[in-house]
């Protein structure tokens, strides 16, 4: 289990990720608005301050898919509040939760600029937006979190499940 704090600057880390999603970190992709909701920039802006650990997760590419890789941004109580997970197809999910780790906002990056948001607000109404002019993705979009990041961030691939021990 590979969970170690990530301590590497965002170019070098850029350079190591699939090449959607370094692309898009170079700038390449969409230019991306910050997270909508008040409880995802707080998330964000903790964690620039420092006030969030990282743990980092990578996974050999699958024959059916799955994520490629998975970080967590977690609280000093060890929540994770921020659930980001690169897919074997080129779609980068970015997911926001409170601290009893329900899903209060998404965004999901695809191949060719496309771009999908989700905000849930306290009340549970949730209001998707995709980005107008971006084409979709060219595998269906994955599942979000709902509940219990901690679970997913830990979770075999499908992969993983599939092998012989």
């Amino acid at each position: 289990m590979d969970a170690a704090p990530m301590a590497k600057a965002a170019a070098p880390r850029a350079a190591s990720r699939a090449p959607a999603a370094a692309a898009m970190d170079r700038g390449e992709g969409p230019a991306l608005a910050p997270p909508r909701t008040a409880l995802a920039r707080d998330v964000e802006s903790r964690h620039a301050r420092g006030e969030l650990s990282d743990a980092q997760k990578r996974f050999p590419p699958c024959p059916e898919g799955g994520d490629l890789r998975r970080l967590a941004w977690l609280d000093a109580q060890g929540r994770v509040r921020k659930l980001e997970r690169e897919r074997a197809g080129g779609v980068l999910v970015e997911e926001w939760f409170d601290e009893a780790g329900r899903l209060a906002e998404a965004r999901l990056r695809g191949p060719g600029g496309w771009v999908q948001r989700l905000e849930v607000a306290p009340s549970g109404e949730e209001r998707l937006e995709e980005a107008a002019g971006t084409p979709p993705p060219s595998a269906e979009a994955p599942p979000l979190v709902r509940r219990d990041p901690a679970a997913v961030f830990f979770a075999p691939t499908g992969c993983d499940a599939a092998r012989p021990h």
